[in-house]
């Protein structure tokens, strides 16, 4: 016996839309070791689940993972200046990111100086914000970022590409079992 008590409730990780206002971005980065390459890819979508736009790209050389993710958090974030988004809650499967991110870290380091480019961008938007969540949760960024090098341009899509959509509808779904199975506080 293990000591853990079981209540038959299960917490089981599930897109969540963002709230009324924001426009809500999932981003990811992948390595590939063998082709020298870092991926990333993202989605965004608005409060009613509706994809604004997907994207996957990739950088020449092979970055720890950190640095990887801290340039797709920093690409994603020009990317949505570009298009004019006031309102971002940025969303990221890895914790270190978020954790830095937060602790204002600069300095002359790689990441201190990524990270606070990323602070001086995040001032474009109204309202900003950056959480960690649950890996289960990024699977339609962590398939974009996995898909970049099938791309031999950036790819910027403004809907869901078929490859994903499975993901996407998934999303979706998930998201209104859950949400009729359970009280949501908004």
């Amino acid at each position: 016996m293990s000591g853990r008590r079981d209540h038959g409730e299960q917490h089981i990780p599930h897109w969540v839309r963002p709230p009324l206002g924001l426009v809500k971005c999932n981003f990811d980065a992948s390595i590939k070791k063998q082709a020298f390459k870092s991926k990333y890819g993202g989605v965004v979508r608005y409060s009613d689940a509706t994809v604004l736009l997907c994207y996957s790209w990739f950088f020449d050389g092979c970055y720890p993972p950190v640095i990887a993710e801290t340039l797709a958090f920093r690409e994603s974030v020009l990317l949505l200046c570009s298009r004019g988004t006031t309102s971002m809650l940025m969303e990221s499967d890895h914790l270190k990111l978020v954790q830095v991110f937060h602790s204002k870290l600069s300095g002359i380091s790689e990441l201190g100086m990524l990270v606070e480019e990323c602070h001086h961008l995040s001032k474009k938007f109204q309202t900003f914000l950056l959480v960690w969540i649950d890996r289960r949760v990024n699977e339609v960024a962590h398939h974009l970022a996995k898909g970049a090098l099938s791309f031999s341009n950036k790819n910027i899509w403004d809907s869901s590409p078929a490859f994903i959509f499975p993901l996407i509808c998934n999303d979706v779904i998930n998201y209104v079992v859950v949400a009729t199975n359970s009280i949501i506080i908004a």
